[in-house]
């Protein structure tokens, strides 16, 4: 075997079998020391970050110890206030909405009655000159009837005198 691994005589298949057996466990090796090593360094950030979670732990519970008394139903209740805010906000922007809504009906309305109320007016303007008319008519027929009797009754009266 020495003869072999140290370039002797023997089978030429035996030595590049034995020289990658060998680059496979040292690249194993190698592998396993860097994975081992990537492990470490992990596991320490891992304690670092639970250390620093545990401080900001302590930090938080002391600052809450500071707030004073009620605080934290101050918070909920603001918090409570705020949704309701929000919740009366989009009732008034659907009461706007509606509003405008009325507001354009209304309008609309108002229009109809306008353009109603001309038309009536239009109307009654029609019918009193057609009263009119006629009464202009009556009146020049008995105007006429009545100069024509004046007429009459003048020329009656010369032929008399």
């Amino acid at each position: 075997h020495e003869l072999r691994c140290a370039g002797g005589a023997g089978s030429g298949q035996s030595r590049p079998a034995a020289v990658q057996s060998e680059a496979k466990d040292d690249d194993r090796e190698a592998l396993l020391e860097e994975t081992t090593e990537a492990l470490f360094e992990w596991k320490e950030e891992c304690e670092t970050l639970q250390q620093q979670l545990a401080s900001a732990e302590v930090e938080l519970d002391a600052l809450k110890a500071k707030l004073p008394a009620g605080f934290s139903e101050a918070l909920a209740a603001l918090r409570a206030a705020e949704e309701d805010l929000q919740s009366n906000a989009a009732e008034l922007s659907d009461a706007r909405k509606s509003l405008e809504a009325e507001q354009a009906r209304s309008a609309a309305l108002e229009k109809a009655l306008e353009e109603d109320r001309a038309l009536r007016a239009a109307e009654h303007k029609q019918e009193l000159s057609t009263a009119l008319a006629s009464a202009n008519e009556k009146h020049s027929t008995v105007t006429a009837e009545l100069n024509s009797r004046l007429a009459k009754q003048a020329t009656e009266l010369q032929e008399q005198a």
